[in-house]
């Protein structure tokens, strides 16, 4: 998971750690461990914090949760 790169979209949109936990369904403990690195969010939970991000395309959303996604090819 690239960790700098969904801090660095959180801080583009203007959002807190609490706002993107709250519109993706988690807790804000949750949401502040994957951002930390110490958790990996599961593939349903990755897409409703990319779409609270505003990742646009698979090949963005890979590039944030690679972990996340099972290997295909694009």
């Amino acid at each position: 998971m690239n960790i700098d790169g969904i801090k660095a979209k959180r801080a583009e949109r203007g959002l807190t750690q609490a706002q993107v936990a709250r519109k993706a369904g988690v807790t804000p403990i949750g949401y502040q461990r994957y951002e930390a690195g110490e958790r990996v969010p599961n593939v349903h939970t990755a897409i409703l914090i990319a779409e609270t991000l505003g990742v646009k395309s698979f090949k963005e959303f890979r590039a944030l949760f690679g972990a996340a996604t099972p290997t295909c090819k694009e």
